[in-house]
């Protein structure tokens, strides 16, 4: 061979590395910007929450976007954020998840609040492949099969259970009854806290129900009351848990109650009044000197928002910036099924230290979080656990 063919031979071979390299790089990103949506409770009896949640995922991507936003392949890409309100109801909850994948393209989704959206949309995610972080809702079947799905709070089992085995180690409790949110997550979280508890020598001796929206419980308090239960297991969110509570007060109710995240509320607190004092309920997110974050966390939402900083607000914000980690390290974007499936990847490598802690996920999509076990004193939500 000549040399010209050689030089000639060399030059076509690193004219078409430069096209595979550059044809390679344009792959990685396929789209200008990086598009999240978030669907939760926005208007409606949830719709106090539903604000702390939104709250949360705006301070952290208005934060992320000022820092220059998410570094993907070389670039940096801001986030354009896509807001529904699914009305706490499954079937609003389908339709803004289609809109979100279907009409905006989004390439993650974070949300919902409620469980029961969750176990409606948990499928639609697998279906479209389309990565969804789940930050509050805490249904165990909302990840369980659901390759597409991660949850960034502890799930129903690992709060109850650990409410539960809480409450029997003081030794001062047997006898109880339950009053829950006639919903999957009042349900479940009644079904799994009763077998703790039994399971552990207690005895469950009335089990009643309310609807969302309730405003009037005094059929199923006088029914508890009747039984003289020691303690009360509460599920519920903060509107109908606070009347409960008050409610029980004016019936001379002085039993010790209890309860999940659901309450774990600056604005339950108001709502309930004096009555929520000495309330026992779990928490995944507290002002806590050991996580840094946290506090600082704290300052910012509340100058941001004009509210207070609550788990809701804290388990959302930090669900944007494990997304952030995720597409980093996926270092692809676009809403094919190769850039779709190394976002997926990506999660499963999230080691995120962030406002609630550390969060890593299982195989299942799982985060494995601390609980807190804390009680109404003086007005305020006080650690005591675990």
């Amino acid at each position: 061979m000549s040399l010209g063919i050689k030089k000639l031979t060399l030059v076509m071979v690193g004219l078409s590395i430069f096209i595979l390299m550059s044809s390679f790089g344009m792959a990685q990103i396929k789209d200008d910007s990086v598009r999240i949506g978030i669907h939760g409770p926005f208007t409606g009896p949830v719709a106090y929450s539903g604000e702390l949640m939104r709250k949360g995922f705006q301070l952290a991507v208005e934060e992320i976007n000022q820092a220059g936003g998410i570094k993907i392949a070389g670039k940096s890409l801001k986030i354009k954020s896509f807001i529904e309100d699914d009305r706490a109801t499954p079937a609003e909850g389908v339709a803004v998840t289609e809109k979100l994948i279907t009409r905006d393209q989004v390439h993650a989704i974070v949300g919902p609040f409620n469980s029961s959206v969750g176990l409606a949309v948990a499928e639609l995610s697998d279906r479209y492949k389309v990565v969804r972080l789940v930050p509050i809702a805490v249904a165990d079947d909302i990840t369980k099969n659901h390759p597409w799905v991660f949850r960034n709070c502890p799930n129903q089992t690992m709060q109850t259970v650990q409410n539960a085995e809480w409450v029997m180690r003081q030794g001062k409790w047997k006898k109880f009854a339950m009053l829950l949110e006639n919903t999957d997550y009042g349900r479940g979280g009644g079904e799994t806290w009763g077998k703790t508890v039994k399971a552990r020598g207690g005895e469950i001796l009335a089990t009643e129900y309310f609807n969302l929206g309730d405003t009037d419980f005094t059929t199923q308090l006088t029914k508890i009351k009747a039984k003289d239960p020691e303690g009360i297991f509460l599920v519920g969110l903060i509107t109908e848990g606070a009347q409960i509570l008050r409610q029980a007060r004016q019936l001379g109710m002085k039993q010790q109650f209890f309860g999940l995240g659901g309450f774990a509320s600056d604005k339950f607190i108001q709502l309930a009044g004096g009555a929520a004092e000495g309330l026992i309920n779990n928490s995944y997110w507290e002002p806590n000197p050991k996580i840094p974050k946290s506090i600082s966390f704290k300052e910012n939402f509340e100058k941001f928002s004009k509210m207070e900083a609550e788990m809701f607000s804290a388990a959302t914000y930090d669900a944007v910036y494990i997304l952030k980690e995720a597409f980093e390290k996926a270092g692809m974007l676009g809403t094919d099924e190769g850039s779709k499936d190394a976002l997926r990847r990506a999660m499963h490598t999230v080691d995120y230290v962030g406002v609630q802690g550390r969060t890593t996920f299982d195989k299942e999509g799982q985060a494995t979080l601390h609980v807190y076990i804390v009680q109404v004193k003086g007005g305020k939500r006080v650690i005591i656990g675990p």
